[in-house]
């Protein structure tokens, strides 16, 4: 049952009726048979569906049902049918499109409605406001329902469409480029599934769905045929007109459509809003197939603005030039600015606290951040036309190549850059690195001599020299004084402190690696670079065992970058809090906050880093709660993306594999990658591999963990190398004491191999179970009477949201209990809660 008709139900429990409202395409049909379905399935309705068809006859609705009777009937008549249809059980009626109704069938279901004790649910617009002025105004005004928003989908729901649209799996990067460009629209997404297919853009290889060419270049026709035909005549205009700017500042959108206008478009879900560095609000179409579909012509030659022959006096599309001023940020006629009362949600900075938000909002999130880039990339593009310098090449590289680039395109860039005398030696050493990254990126050997890679290399030539100081324990400034050296050798400005603090954090430093990043002055004007120090100073922050401080730096810095819709900011800081959060037992949290980041789809060579260790985190996240459909394509993603360099953190994708596919053989692939880490001075890469296998190690194994351990300054980790110890040994007492509070992201294996030990299957949780199976807890000390009663609720099949609501507490608590309640009892998902016989 989805979570709007989930809803729906809780609504029509407590004898409400109920609106589902939603974008076009976003599944509002598909939700209201999921109603039906449930409702007939549980025998407590006899339900009667309806949806709008024929609208300009009289009672065309009922005379398309395939029960309804011949002739020319009254409404006397139809009103007896209807009691006929839902007679026995309780009578629900579902009513698809209400708002397009006529006005005698909407006369039919009041009468109905005024003596039968029926309820109703009726899918309408996203804009409620537009049923006010339909047949059916009476009606609702009368009935009073209760409003439940069909969401966006989220990445797993985009992935099980697709799954069956293509008829096998995708890849994440076929997953994350629909659902961004789709806004998570299952319409749009079919749309352009169908596409990408006839035009060879993705291809099946070893039985995924891959990406073989880019999303942008696909034709999106269908996408605007499939939601511009009920759009009013001005406010399609106005789309066209939006759509060819790209991002607006929300005043000069409202000058240039009128604010009337553009308030009916973000009620409409047309375009979307974001209040960027608590100054100024910036606009966009949406989705961003439907922006392209406008900006490349499928509606033909537009109309001219203001051509007053074609439209009303005062009405129509003005431009923010016309009458040679732009908008006034101060003030406004109320005719251009925007109508906020009508405006009815708007994509903000904070993290969402309702789970089902997070799919609309990150997707709000996504489309803006990929119109921005686009008028980043067309921006540098026209200077670097303009005036091919290697300043101008470098800007234009700084963006182009945080995305799937044209190849043909990055090439040119290359050969046709003019290099003069005047080039600071800054800039040439930047334009090299960022020539050598993308000869590694793609085999080509564009630039400088890929076998040079000055960045990969100099990074490299850090993490050794930490690695050879970390032998000599308690030299810290020695440490330091080398590493910094070491790293020094970078030919761009501003990178020596990222390299420095990324090897010592890998070296198995994290507190060293944080006094790099908090000695960081403002002197680093690069964006980018303070993004990377944002990542690791959380990381190491989590490493010294300092969790809370390693959660408030990540959501501080990734409010940040979602306020300033900046793509590699988000990747940086929504992995880093997502690992946070999965250290803290919130899988559920961790996965939502991840999914901000993996919506942004596939990037390229300049945001390779943190995407790889996202797409590992991912996949451990969905093996967890047994999404293996989703968490195999992450995985497959991840052998996808290229990795011929040396990046500045390790993804860590042995442990993610290894999760999804638990073979002896994979598992032993731990072992052997945690000795190559070793080799190459990632002491800390090497500890997670090995605290990651499931175990026991043999005893001289244990001791080689031991001494890596002791190498290292992470005490994070401290309550994993125990647990191993125990296990090697079969301390039993210390495995009870140790396999509940190990709280890693990485320690379900021998977490689970320590319940096995106990005397439960893994996952079973039955060496704590109590003596009465039909209460979960009762008796043991391990569960709260709060998570006792939660883990009950849960296990009868309600949902976060109704668990909430049964003890008057907030979603988040109930998740944080349920992470608790799971976590304590050794299982994996709630699922565990119904196939276990501890319940």
């Amino acid at each position: 049952m989805s979570t709007s008709s989930s809803a729906a139900a809780r609504w029509l429990a407590v004898g409400r009726d109920v609106l589902l409202t939603g974008d076009a395409g976003a599944g509002k049909s598909w939700a209201l048979r999921d109603v039906a379905t449930t409702a007939t399935a549980r025998g407590s309705y006899s339900v009667l569906s309806i949806r709008a068809q024929h609208t300009l006859r009289p009672f065309g609705p009922f005379r398309a049902h395939d029960s309804a009777p011949r002739g020319e009937l009254s409404e006397k008549s139809w009103v007896a049918w209807m009691r006929e249809e839902l007679s026995g059980r309780r009578p629900l009626l579902l009513v698809d499109d209400l708002d397009r109704v006529d006005d005698a069938t909407v006369a039919v279901v009041r009468t109905f409605l005024s003596v039968v004790d029926a309820r109703m649910v009726a899918t309408v617009g996203t804009d409620v406001r537009a049923l006010y002025t339909s047949p059916a105004a009476l009606l609702v005004a009368e009935r009073a329902p209760a409003r439940v928003r069909v969401e966006a989908m989220g990445l797993s729901e985009t992935s099980r469409l697709l799954t069956s649209a293509l008829g096998g799996p995708a890849s994440i990067g076929v997953v994350s480029a629909i659902a961004t460009r789709s806004a998570g629209n299952p319409r749009v997404a079919l749309a352009l599934a169908d596409a990408a297919r006839v035009e060879g853009v993705v291809r099946v290889e070893g039985g995924v769905w891959v990406k073989a060419g880019t999303m942008d270049s696909i034709a999106v026709d269908s996408v605007a045929h499939g939601l511009l035909p009920q759009v009013p005549a001005e406010q399609l205009e106005a789309l066209v007109v939006l759509a060819e700017h790209g991002t607006l500042d929300e005043r000069d959108a409202a000058l240039l459509v009128g604010g009337d206008v553009l308030s009916a478009l973000v009620r409409r879900g047309r375009v979307v809003m974001h209040r960027c560095d608590g100054t100024h609000t910036v606009v966009a179409v949406s989705p961003p197939a439907l922006g392209r579909a406008l900006r490349t012509g499928t509606l033909g030659p537009r109309a001219i603005s203001g051509d007053s022959s074609a439209q009303g006096e005062g009405q129509g599309v003005r431009r923010a030039d016309q009458g040679g001023h732009r908008a006034d940020r101060g003030s406004g006629s109320g005719e251009e600015r925007l109508d906020r009362s009508a405006v009815q949600t708007r994509a903000s900075a904070s993290l969402p606290a309702a789970p089902e938000e997070y799919p609309r909002w990150a997707a709000e999130i996504a489309v803006l951040v990929h119109a921005r880039s686009e008028d980043e990339v067309a921006r540098h593009r026209a200077t670097w036309l303009l005036a091919p310098t290697v300043d101008h090449a470098n800007a234009f590289l700084g963006v182009l190549l945080r995305r799937p680039a044209d190849p043909v395109e990055v090439e040119t860039i290359f050969s046709a850059t003019e290099q003069t005398d005047g080039d600071t030696p800054e800039s040439r050493a930047l334009f090299d690195v960022l020539a050598t990254r993308w000869a590694v990126w793609s085999d080509s050997s564009v630039g400088s001599d890929p076998t040079t890679r000055p960045g990969p290399v100099a990074a490299q030539r850090a993490r050794v020299a930490a690695e050879r100081a970390a032998a000599r324990p308690g030299e810290d400034e020695d440490i330091r004084a080398t590493t910094r050296e070491a790293a020094a050798g970078v030919p761009v400005a501003g990178w020596a402190p990222v390299l420095e603090s990324s090897a010592l954090l890998e070296a198995g430093r994290p507190d060293l690696a944080l006094a790099v990043c908090e000695q960081v002055d403002g002197t680093i004007e690069s964006t980018e670079q303070m993004h990377y120090l944002d990542g690791i100073q959380s990381e190491s922050l989590l490493m010294l065992g300092r969790v809370s401080e390693a959660e408030h730096h990540a959501r501080a810095a990734l409010e940040r970058a979602l306020d300033a819709l900046d793509g590699l900011g988000i990747r940086v800081n929504a992995c880093a809090l997502a690992v946070v959060l999965g250290t803290r037992g919130q899988s559920e949290e961790a996965w939502r906050t991840l999914t901000v980041s993996l919506r942004l789809g596939s990037p390229g060579p300049l945001e390779n880093t943190y995407y790889r260790r996202s797409l590992a985190l991912g996949t451990l996240l969905r093996t967890r709660v047994g999404d293996s459909d989703l968490a195999r394509a992450l995985s497959t993603e991840l052998d996808l993306t290229p990795s011929g360099y040396s990046p500045l953190l390790q993804s860590m994708g042995e442990v993610a594999r290894t999760a999804l596919d638990p073979d002896p053989e994979k598992v032993e692939e731990l072992w052997v990658a945690g000795e190559r880490h070793v080799e190459a001075g990632l002491l800390l890469p090497a500890l997670w591999c090995w605290l990651a296998h499931p175990g026991p190690h043999s005893p001289e194994r244990v001791r080689q963990v031991r001494d890596l351990y002791a190498r290292c300054h992470v005490p994070l980790l401290d309550s994993l190398v125990r647990l191993h110890e125990a296990l090697s040994a079969g301390d039993l007492a210390v495995l009870e004491v140790l396999a509940g509070p190990a709280t890693t992201i990485v320690n379900d294996a021998p977490r689970r191999t320590a319940w096995t030990m106990l005397g439960g299957r893994p996952g079973d949780g039955s060496a704590l179970a109590p003596a009465d199976p039909g209460d979960p807890g009762e008796g043991s000390p391990l569960l709260t009477t709060r998570e006792r009663q939660i883990a009950l609720l849960a296990r009868d099949g309600l949902s976060n949201r109704e668990i909430a609501t049964e003890f008057t507490l907030s979603v988040r608590t109930v998740e944080n209990h349920m992470s608790s309640l799971l976590h304590k009892l050794g299982f994996t998902s709630r699922q565990d809660l119904t196939l276990h016989m501890f319940v």
